[in-house]
């Protein structure tokens, strides 16, 4: 079933890899980081993780229906 969600929300998972990476890289150089900046990249790994868990839930409600 993982092996399937990655090939499923492989975009999905890049961007949320690439966009934790960028906050690590950014906290490194400024500590100082915008709120703003912080509040909208906090938004979008938000969204990331709901559709994530919204396409596991979909996968795992199918697999039940079908026992």
């Amino acid at each position: 079933m993982i092996k399937k969600l990655i090939k499923k929300e492989k975009k999905q998972l890049i961007a949320l890899f690439i966009s934790l990476i960028s906050l690590i890289i950014f906290s490194l150089i400024d500590n100082k980081i915008d709120k703003i900046f912080l509040f909208f990249f906090i938004g979008d790994l938000i969204i990331i993780f709901v559709d994530v868990c919204l396409e596991l839930k979909k996968d795992w409600k199918g697999k039940k229906d079908k026992k």
